[in-house]
């Protein structure tokens, strides 16, 4: 469905899920009817802010968009980096794999350029959750959590590891930190929102986890005085939500995998 299409349906079905809640509300009707149409005027008004959101991605991460103040020889590095990795991965055959990455060298970019604040790391959350999805449908489902250990620990990975637009992110574990809201979200793109955040933390994805655009949605408000308590903030928000989750603390390091639903 078109981008534009698909705001306007939203914006009907937000009048319709208004004017049913009036109706409700005017209605002797039960307290479990007002309460379901409320929950589904709720969720409208969710769905279209996603959509805006997306909406605005578009307008401005556009192909060939300029990368704003950000580090030239930083990104000098981080080209030459990938390109050696891509090369490595088409040596060794992965030849979908290497063309997922060769995808990802030229949107990562723009996306650094195009945007800051709590919206630039929710746009590049969203280029590596595809990534994400590209390469597990391409790679050995025994072999997936040990490339995104990889993947996430490159040190040549802008704003993955190394913070380069000067915003003092990715932090550290330990650091004082400030409330994180998730927005409707899939679980994938959420875990990368929190990779983007700390550094001496990974926050994996199980194989079997959906991640597709129809996958179900997460979303909440993620508290602590520091980085680590959010990320304690997030185990709990996944165990609550039904999702399987292993949090593994060794050394300085911590690592979170969450799998599908129980």
């Amino acid at each position: 469905m078109k981008l534009l299409p698909a705001i306007l349906i939203l914006f009907v079905g937000v009048a319709l899920g208004a004017g049913i809640g009036l109706m409700v509300a005017t209605e002797p009707a039960g307290t479990e009817e007002l309460e379901a149409a409320q929950k589904e005027l709720m969720t409208l008004r969710l769905e279209l802010d996603a959509l805006k959101r997306q909406a605005a991605y578009s307008s401005v991460a556009t192909p060939g968009g300029p990368t704003a103040s950000l580090n030239q020889q930083d990104l000098l590095a981080f080209n030459k980096q990938l390109e050696g990795y891509i090369g490595g991965l088409r040596k060794r055959g992965f030849l979908s794999v290497s063309d997922a990455f060769r995808w990802f060298q030229k949107r990562w970019v723009e996306v650094l350029g195009a945007y800051a604040g709590v919206e630039g790391r929710r746009a590049r959350a969203e280029v590596m959750a595809k990534l994400l999805v590209s390469v597990r449908s391409s790679i050995d489902p025994n072999d997936f959590i040990t490339w995104q250990v990889e993947w996430l620990s490159f040190g040549w990975l802008p704003e993955l590891q190394r913070d380069i637009d000067g915003d003092g992110l990715p932090a550290r574990r330990r650091d004082k930190a400030e409330a994180v809201e998730l927005v409707p979200a899939t679980v994938c793109r959420v875990a990368m929102e929190l990779n983007l955040l700390v550094r001496d933390a990974s926050v994996l994805v199980a194989h079997g986890l959906p991640c597709s655009e129809g996958a179900p949605r997460v979303s909440g408000l993620l508290t602590g005085k520091t980085y680590d308590k959010v990320l304690d903030s997030f185990v709990r928000l996944m165990k609550d939500s039904g999702y399987g989750v292993v949090d593994n603390r060794k050394g300085k390091t911590r690592t979170i995998l969450v799998g599908a639903k129980r």
